[in-house]
């Protein structure tokens, strides 16, 4: 389990679109994630655990029973490739912003999919 980045601004791009009035939706393609960018994850420092976040009544067994989700902390890199559009890249910089502020994937309210985003400035080669 790591931060794929399909996964990772698929979800970005699904709550900016929810949460945005039409004339700013934007309309990135899965496809486009997977072809213009590069993830790196840091797999030495990743360390993955699960976290309760809530309780269902288990009716068979009668007593509540708690939910998990598994989930990592750990430091992931994003580059784009040396063909990736202008406009796709400014896109994905919006998304990856945005992030500090949604949370990335489920049960962000409940402290999942906490992110510190660092955006640098370099040349893909």
């Amino acid at each position: 389990m790591y931060p794929h980045r399909i996964a990772v601004f698929h979800s970005l791009l699904s709550k900016w679109n929810h949460l945005s009035p039409a004339d700013l939706r934007m309309g990135v393609s899965r496809d486009d994630f997977g072809r213009y960018l590069i993830e790196k994850p840091d797999l030495r420092r990743l360390a993955t655990y699960s976290v309760q976040v809530n309780t269902v009544m288990d009716a068979k067994r009668g007593h509540s029973r708690p939910i998990f989700k598994q989930g990592f902390v750990g430091r992931c890199t994003y580059s784009f490739t040396s063909n990736a559009p202008i406009g796709f890249r400014n896109a994905t910089l919006i998304l990856a912003m945005f992030a500090e502020f949604s949370g990335v994937g489920s049960s962000v309210a409940r402290g999942c999919g906490q992110v510190d985003v660092t955006v640098q400035d370099g040349v893909n080669e």
